[in-house]
């Protein structure tokens, strides 16, 4: 009975509708029709005039109502394009932490026990939680449950054991190697795996976000094969996407990757349907290529090359903050100079670090003063009485030391005992070939004109650098980044066991006090009490000025205003820079 009210109710709705539309069309139309006739040409263009206006109000207040009423919400949809600099070689996370191009990828395609939220901080992945016994020597995951391989195959303990021991298997040349050895890993079942430290480490737990393999898929390839293996090009991950296709240009060469949504990640589903990586030589080819609208992001740019961007308007430039610092450390045994603690501070003062981030970095960077990273705030010591710019104090201390201008050619000079053979105080600084890098070192040579002391200035490619100059310390000086972790350990940089080609003891910089606390802090599981040891190691390294801690740069992400979600703040890498990639979106819909 009431379906059939209903339907009379609906009936009778519809013959009022078609009464009313004869109605119009018999006697209101007709009118109308006759009464514009009546009216003259100006009066007819005032009444279009003003039809066209009353219109465009109701659609403008229709619009703006329909606007103010709901909001923009991510859907799922679209594509991201990226230009990457260099070339991928494995996207295998055994092989990858030497490839800025191999990190991008093996981000987005693996998961690790834990991975970096937006802020920094270690959160569970394929762990559902995880302990730390044993004063800090054994750290204990439990693995959440239903987990898959985007092939489908379950993704257990034993393929975290396979992964481990892998690394530290030697014969497979895994970068990773050096950074597991004296770790026990073992099973308990498939979804607990335990890790026993024969010394406390708390930056044990970062070695914890590296990519797990897929046994079932690894387990054929022997160690002889394992970087040749075809598999370093076509992965199988259990990440937020998974390959879809690669392409090869005319020479051979990798030229696109692109990456799919894995229907199989455990996480949060993107809202990405698939990304594109596409890759170029130099950074000035990937700019090219976003000027010209073939990609919708640069990994990175730096602040020099910012100037080069079009269309900024459309165009976001997120800053990153990154546990990163750029220095020029001093070799003594490669100049007599060098050996002289005042001549080492007497060129920290010479350096002007702010105009160096005014003038090269355009404001994107801070002053670094120690050899921790100031974007490091919790370990930083930034009360620290430091070496800042005074160039007063810089040519008293050359003074002191016997250094004149006595020709007075600008540049100062030391003679002999004899008051014969003039030698010049100059030295040679090497760096990267890089535009940064080079108009850093430009500046400070002219700075240190100022204090009469003349700087030659040589670059290289960074392969060209790493293996003829830096391997084996033949330099006097050197312009390198460094970075720490999010729980900093800059023991590789500073003990004097690190002074080899193994290390990265770039300044060959060796004492005692500084060996000791070095080792004891690196243990030390009291995050108060590490702090504090920082602080004073802090302390000790800049007293000595073997080198001179020039500024942390921002990470600069230049990506179109279409891609949006983005809300990362600090990474620790810049792989990182996908942390939180489940969250970015081009497509909206709007809802009330």
């Amino acid at each position: 009975m009431k379906i059939f009210k209903k339907l009379s109710f609906l009936h009778l709705k519809k013959d009022k509708r078609s009464n009313f539309k004869k109605l119009l069309k018999k006697r209101v139309f007709p009118k109308i029709q006759k009464l514009y006739a009546s009216i003259g040409p100006r009066e007819k263009y005032i009444v279009g005039l003003l039809a066209l206006i009353i219109f465009g109000s109701a659609l403008a207040i229709g619009v703006q109502l329909y606007l103010s009423n709901t909001k923009a919400q991510p859907k799922e949809g679209g594509e991201y394009r990226e230009a990457l600099i260099g070339l991928p070689r494995f996207l295998n996370p055994a092989l990858s932490t030497t490839n800025d191009v191999d990190r991008d990828l093996t981000q987005l395609l693996y998961s690790s026990l834990v991975k970096y939220d937006q802020n920094g901080n270690i959160i569970p992945d394929l762990a559902e939680t995880f302990e730390i016994l044993d004063e800090g020597k054994e750290y204990r995951f439990t693995l959440k449950r239903n987990l898959f391989w985007e092939d489908g195959k379950p993704l257990t303990a034993q393929d975290v054991l396979f992964t481990i021991q892998l690394i530290q298997n030697s014969q497979y040349s895994s970068s990773l190697y050096q950074s597991w050895q004296g770790v026990n890993v073992s099973i308990e079942n498939e979804n607990i795996i335990v890790f026993k430290l024969s010394n406390a480490y708390p930056p044990f737990l970062e070695n914890a976000t590296v990519g797990i393999l897929p046994s079932h898929i690894w387990e054929k390839v022997t160690a002889q094969n394992f970087t040749l293996s075809e598999l370093n090009l076509r992965p199988i991950g259990s990440g937020p996407f998974k390959v879809e296709k690669f392409t090869r240009d005319n020479s051979g060469l990798t030229s696109s990757y692109t990456l799919q949504k894995n229907d199989n990640y455990h996480g949060k589903k993107p809202y990405l349907d698939r990304i594109t990586f596409k890759f170029y030589p130099t950074e000035e080819d990937a700019i090219r290529a976003y000027n010209s609208k073939a990609v919708d992001a640069i990994s990175f740019v730096s602040s020099a090359n910012i100037a080069l961007l079009k269309n900024t308007k459309s165009l976001n430039l997120h800053e990153f903050k990154i546990p990163r610092i750029f220095s020029i450390f001093f070799n003594s045994d490669a100049h007599e100079e060098l050996k002289t603690k005042t001549i080492r501070q007497a060129l920290n003062y010479a350096t002007n670090k702010t105009q160096i981030i005014e003038e090269v970095l355009g404001g994107f960077g801070q002053v670094a003063k120690t050899p921790i990273p100031p974007n490091l705030s919790a370990y930083y010591h930034n009360s620290l009485e430091t070496l800042d710019y005074d160039l007063a104090k810089a040519r008293t201390l050359l003074s002191e030391n016997g250094w004149e201008d006595v020709n007075k050619d600008g540049i100062r000079e030391k003679t002999d005992k004899d008051g014969l053979n003039p030698q010049k105080l100059s030295f040679t600084l090497v760096t990267a070939n890089r535009t940064e890098l080079k108009k850093v070192a430009e500046l400070i040579q002219n700075q240190w004109k100022e204090a009469g002391i003349l700087l030659n200035v040589t670059t290289m490619e960074f392969g060209e650098l790493q293996q003829v100059l830096i391997r084996p310390r033949s330099y006097q000086m050197l312009l390198f980044g460094t970075i720490l972790s999010a729980i900093p350990d800059p023991y590789p940089f500073w003990h004097s066991s690190q002074i080899n080609d193994s290390g990265l003891n770039f300044a060959k910089y060796s004492n005692n006090d500084v060996d000791k606390l070095l080792e004891k802090t690196r243990r030390e599981i009291n995050d108060a009490t590490r702090i504090e040891q920082y602080k004073e190691l802090q302390n000790l390294i800049v007293q000595d000025a073997p080198a001179i801690f020039l500024y942390d740069p921002f990470y600069i992400y230049p990506v179109h205003k279409a891609v949006q979600g983005i809300q990362a703040s600090f990474i620790v890498d810049t792989s990182h820079r996908f942390v939180d990639i489940e969250n970015w979106y081009i497509e909206t819909k709007r809802v009330f």
